[in-house]
């Protein structure tokens, strides 16, 4: 419903049927937009006016509504708009020899309102990117720090907003009156008596480490006279490293008995089961006096 009514409203005007490149190209431009016919047709500054108060329309009625949709760029379109239809009335307002270009209101004037609403500073990192260019730094700025404190003042960002709105679980900032009994110092929070392994031990060190605390991982430190943290090893590794150590050599003798064993079970299985042919192959013995037979048989 609310994609029909969308495209029902804004498909008269050319302008909305641009992508978002093709638009923030348009407004971030250094010329007039004369040449433009869906912009300067029937007015310039009524396309701008009608351009901003839509996309606020359309865009506070998708992100209200229980739908997947984007907030950054929609309202980066609304600021851009907004500083190009503020640069264009001062044109119209001033003289020949003091036209400005209104493209960089635009710029100025999406980073403001995109930083406003999300409270992200780096929105004029983006910009800088975006446009390749760095005229306009100080005056961009001046207005992203501004936008974002002035919202501050008023009301949350947009996405803490919503997270109100949807009741989902976030964690509230303490105010000042709350930190007053959280001010501790170090030796307050930090437990002395934390048990490292140096980076040069033994295997007896690592055994009476593992019985001494039941921690699933421990410090690793330069040695125990110079505890500089090198890194951190887990309980289960250790485990491992000393049963291969203990065990491993019985493992290895007991694994190679059991593979003669099975080679002796083969070699008595392949006898067992070749022995009745190779009696019927074995040549019979000649019988003693054939030839004399035989000779008297020929005689």
């Amino acid at each position: 419903v609310v994609a029909f009514a969308t495209a029902m409203l804004t498909f008269p005007f050319g302008f909305f049927r641009s992508s978002p490149q093709d638009v923030t190209n348009e407004l971030f431009g250094s010329e007039p937009f004369d040449f433009t016919a869906r912009w300067s047709n029937p007015s310039l500054l009524l396309n701008l006016g009608i351009f901003t108060v839509c996309k606020f329309a359309f865009t506070c009625i998708a992100v209200g509504a229980p739908i997947s949709c984007g907030v950054y760029t929609p309202v980066f379109l609304i600021g851009a708009a907004s500083g190009r239809f503020f640069g264009e009335v001062i044109n119209l307002l001033s003289s020949e020899e003091g036209q400005i270009t209104a493209g960089g209101y635009a710029v100025v004037g999406a980073a403001a309102m995109a930083a406003g609403v999300t409270r992200t500073i780096s929105t004029a990192v983006i910009v800088f990117e975006l446009t390749g260019q760095l005229n306009h730094m100080l005056p961009l700025l001046v207005a992203v720090l501004l936008a974002c404190g002035v919202g501050n003042l008023i009301n949350d960002s947009i996405y803490d907003t919503m997270m109100k709105l949807n009741q989902l679980p976030f964690l509230q900032p303490l105010e000042a009156h709350q930190t007053k009994g959280l001010c501790a110092s170090h030796p307050e929070v930090m437990d002395p008596g934390v048990l490292a392994l140096a980076r040069h031990c033994t295997y007896g060190d690592i055994h009476s480490l593992l019985k001494q605390s039941d921690a699933s991982e421990f410090p690793l430190v330069e040695s125990a006279t110079s505890p500089l943290l090198v890194g951190a090893v887990r309980r289960s590794g250790l485990e491992q490293l000393l049963a291969r150590q203990m065990f491993g050599p019985a493992r290895e003798q007991a694994g190679v008995i059991e593979q003669l064993r099975d080679r002796l079970k083969r070699r008595l299985s392949d006898l067992s089961g070749t022995a009745p042919l190779a009696r019927l192959r074995r040549p019979t013995p000649p019988l003693h006096g054939m030839h004399g037979m035989h000779g008297m048989r020929g005689f």
